[in-house]
């Protein structure tokens, strides 16, 4: 795949404002991190001390209780590229995607045909949301399947890239899921498992894997 300058911000449409509400999902701009003037604006999210009621993202047979109340850590990098496709990419936390790791992303949304224009700006999602908080994999599926159907409320997405065997567990119960496993959402969405941006970052044979895991997209995603 030829290599891409490195993306170009967008404004983001779900996002008007530096601080907007939907519904009763909030992101907002990190204060504090550095910018970098050749990445795009990133944002964080946040949700109020209650989750909202939502629609499930998975409807699959939930945990057992211990392992749902395990501690878990977590940074999610999550983009809408396209109007059918979204990704939620597994970050260490406190780290967010440097340009060869954008660039990567643009060449491989550009080779599937679900890059119309610039990579838009990047959304990440932390857990915990707070030092001491609630940090258990129950809450952070509640999280994450209440980010993703505003997402869907806001605009539709029938593929979502699970980049990192971490983003697929969070909205699949399913046991050790496996690059290139295709995963029935609720919405009749799709996800498909890959490698995580940052692990193919770091051995660039992954990519391959990754390639084979998504490139039934090219041809439509049927």
């Amino acid at each position: 795949m030829a290599a891409l300058p490195n993306p170009q911000p967008l404004p983001n449409p779900a996002h008007a404002t530096a601080d907007t509400r939907v519904n009763t999902v909030t992101t907002k701009t990190a204060e504090g991190a550095k910018t970098d003037p050749s990445l795009p604006k990133t944002q964080v999210l946040a949700i109020p001390d209650t989750p909202p009621a939502v629609a499930k993202i998975q409807a699959a047979a939930p945990d057992a209780a211990a392992s749902q109340d395990e501690p878990v850590q977590f940074r999610l990098a999550f983009w809408q590229p396209s109007d059918n496709l979204i990704v939620l990419s597994t970050m260490p936390p406190g780290m967010r995607p440097g340009p060869p790791q954008q660039e990567m992303l643009a060449n491989i949304l550009k080779a599937i045909h679900q890059l119309p224009s610039a990579l838009p700006p990047v959304e990440l999602i932390d857990w915990p949301l707070s030092p001491g908080g609630d940090a258990s994999l129950r809450g952070a599926r509640e999280l994450v399947m209440a980010f993703l159907d505003v997402k869907h409320q806001l605009r539709p997405f029938r593929h979502v890239l699970l980049m990192g065997t971490l983003s697929a567990n969070l909205v699949s119960a399913q046991a050790a899921l496996a690059v290139g496993e295709r995963l029935a959402l609720s919405r009749s969405a799709e996800g498909v498992v890959t490698h995580s941006l940052h692990e193919m970052d770091q051995d660039k044979s992954l990519k391959r894997q990754t390639w084979e895991a998504v490139r039934f997209l090219a041809g439509g995603g049927d």
